[in-house]
Parts: structure tokens; C-alpha cells; sequence
């Protein structure tokens, strides 16, 4: 889901055309701030219109802006509604999170910031194993989403449909057991069937907690190959509770587990690399092995803002001061986000935040690399 989600954010990066329409609004969570949710968007839309009449060849976009005016919808989940309108495009998004509210017409779409902001984010899955309606959340600090792909029947729908409490499409498989264990048989099935809902989004390499009762935790971890993905198992009925309430148990225990991993990474993955020489520090070496593809664990603080210039011609290299020949580079107003986003494009790379302070030896910023 995040994954897609920034691959349409970079690919709208790419556009270049006239007046295109970028509108960043932050949204109130509840049904009780519908209203005052909607007044925003509508204002934002009038702001937009307002800022294309000043635009030079305007009459597609303002087409365009029309019809994404007519066609958008947002729910009571807060974070922020995003629309995007030009001659080739109209699309809109709810992102998970909150961010500052703009309005833009220019030759390209306001993405870029956006992609950053989720760049920074710590991601993680949530599993809900329930009989009645497992759900997959997708988390984004302390937010959950449901995921909108993710669709299971319950054990009733599955194994005992109405009127045929013992007949199932699976009983051939089982027929000759007595009916406890003909149960405990539906039940592994179950459990496997929801491994295999969930396969097709573990590509991403985010860790994984899982919720449930102790019964439903031990079915789902027989059936699942990839245990060194789940990060934390929280038991309990947790069968009513809605995503905020279930955020506010599993966002403690993402915390703890994040404390942990950037001590694991600083006593034994840093140390183990540096007997390896396999280190970079600070920002000028690690953003030059980034160019080159090498980086395989980003270290970076929080809040760490560094402005930088990159040659045109040779963008590895990397100046912290302005350069006489100005005209020859790209200017960067955080060079940092810049690094993030090239390093989580490699291929089997990560990135930890660590808190400020906490990498002062390697000048805020350090790279593990993979050669």
C-alpha cells in the first residue's frame, strides 16, 4: 500500500506541464469534524481556482479541476487529503498522516515534500487474527489504516455455512475424523488461508505484529514460513476495538521494538562493520556510496536538516558550502532527505532514525554498506 502509494507520488514528481494543481489539506479525525473537514476542502478549491485564472493556457487544467472538484471523497479517519489536477491527470488521495496544507499551481505537482514526509515515517503491519473478521492495517507511526486489498472471509462464511454446520468444499480432505478433530482440521486451514491473504504484501521489508488470542497466535505461527518478520506478538480479544483503539496498544510496542533494533544496530551490525570496513560517516562519503548504490543500512537523526549542492555533470559529488560556479550544481535545502529517498530505492536497503545525539561520532549520519 505505501509502496504504491509512492510510486504514484514519484511518478507525478516526473510531470512537467502547464498549470498544474496540487491541494494539501489536513483533515480532522472524527464524524464530529465532517463538516469543518469539508469547508477546508472547499476552500481549498477556490484558492486553487483563484491561482489558475492567473495561469497562462488554464482551460484543461481548469477542466480537469472541475471534474476532480465533482468526483472527490474523503472519510472521518483524518490525516490529509491530497488532489492533483492538470490536462493529463485528476487524482486524489487520504493519506495516513498530517502534514502542512498548500495550494499550488505551477508546472509540476507538490509531491515532493510528501514523499519525504513518508520516507520518515516508521512503517509497520498489523494483523488482526479473528474468526469472525481478520484485518490488515497498515501503520504509519501511531496510525493505523485498514488495508483496502486485504479481504477475508469469516471461519463461519468459509467452513460452516448456514444449514451445513459440518459440510465444507474442504471436507474431502478430511472425512474419516471425528468431528474435534475435523474442527481443529477447518482451523489449520483457516489459519493457512489467511497466510496466503497475506503473502502478497510481505514484499516489504516493514516488520510485523501480530494480535490475537494466545489459540489464534499459535495456528497463525505454524502456518507462517517468514517468522523472522514478526517483530511482536500482542495476545488478547481484541474483536471490537476500532484501528485508533488497537494503535494505541501496538504503537508502545513498535516503540520498544524500534529502541531496540537502533541498539542492536549501534553495539553489534555498526561495530561488526567497522572491523569489515564497511563504514561510511557523516554526509559527503555515505551520500557518495548512496549514488553508487552500496549503502545497505542508513543511520540518520531526527531533525538532522543539512542544506547541500551536487554537480550537475557527477551528482556523487556533494558540496556543503555554495559553490562559485553555481550554475553547475543542483541546490538541495536538506540533502538528507535526498539521501533517504535514494537509499530506500536500493534494493534490500534500510533506513533506522536514531534520536538526536545519538550518532554524534559519526557526524549524525552513517552508512553500512553491502561491499
Amino acid at each position: 500500500m505505501v509502496e504504491q502509494l509512492l510510486q504514484e507520488l514519484r511518478h507525478l514528481r516526473e510531470v512537467q506541464s502547464d498549470c498544474c494543481v496540487s491541494i494539501i489539506v489536513p483533515l480532522k479525525e472524527g464524524f464530529a469534524h465532517t463538516k469543518e473537514n469539508e469547508i477546508a476542502i472547499k476552500n481549498a478549491f477556490k484558492e486553487a481556482e483563484r491561482q489558475l485564472k492567473q495561469c497562462q493556457n488554464n482551460k484543461e487544467s481548469i477542466e480537469a479541476l472541475e471534474l476532480l472538484k465533482t468526483s472527490y471523497s474523503f472519510h472521518s479517519g483524518g490525516g490529509t487529503f491530497v488532489g492533483f489536477a492538470s490536462k493529463d491527470y485528476v487524482v486524489y488521495f487520504q493519506l495516513p498522516f498530517t502534514t502542512k496544507p498548500k495550494v499550488v499551481v505551477d508546472n509540476s505537482f507538490e509531491v515532493r515534500d510528501l514523499i519525504f514526509t513518508i520516507n520518515r515515517l516508521t512503517r509497520y503491519w498489523v494483523l488482526h487474527l479473528s474468526l469472525k473478521k481478520p484485518k490488515l492495517y497498515i501503520g504509519l507511526e501511531k496510525h493505523l489504516t485498514d488495508h483496502p486489498d486485504f479481504s477475508m472471509a469469516s471461519y463461519q462464511e468459509m467452513f460452516k455455512p448456514e444449514g451445513k454446520a459440518t459440510v465444507s468444499v474442504f471436507t474431502h480432505t478430511i472425512r474419516g475424523y471425528d468431528e474435534a478433530k475435523k474442527e481443529q482440521q477447518w482451523l489449520q486451514l483457516y489459519f493457512k488461508r489467511i497466510v496466503d491473504a497475506i503473502e502478497p504484501f510481505m514484499t516489504e521489508r516493514i516488520p510485523l505484529w501480530v494480535m490475537g488470542t494466545e489459540k489464534d497466535i499459535g495456528y497463525f505461527r505454524k502456518a507462517f514460513k517468514h517468522k523472522e518478520r514478526i517483530a511482536g506478538e500482542i495476545r488478547g480479544n481484541y474483536e471490537y476495538l476500532s484501528p485508533s483503539q488497537l494503535a494505541e496498544i501496538v504503537w508502545p510496542e513498535v516503540q520498544k521494538y524500534l529502541a531496540q533494533q537502533r541498539v542492536h544496530f549501534l553495539e553489534k551490525t555498526l561495530q561488526n562493520a567497522y572491523r569489515e570496513r564497511l563504514v561510511s560517516e557523516g554526509i559527503v562519503e555515505t551520500w557518495q556510496f548512496a549514488m553508487q548504490q552500496r549503502i545497505r543500512i542508513l543511520g540518520v537523526e531526527r531533525g538532522y536538516v543539512q542544506p547541500a549542492w551536487t554537480n550537475k555533470n557527477e551528482p556523487s559529488e556533494i558540496l556543503l558550502e555554495k559553490p562559485e560556479d553555481e550554475a553547475n550544481y543542483h541546490y538541495h535545502k536538506d540533502i538528507i532527505d535526498d539521501l533517504i529517498e535514494a537509499v530506500v530505492s536500493i534494493k534490500n536497503a534500510e533506513v533506522i532514525f536514531f534520536e538526536p545525539g545519538q550518532l554524534e561520532k559519526q557526524s549524525r549520519v552513517v552508512g553500512v554498506r553491502f561491499w
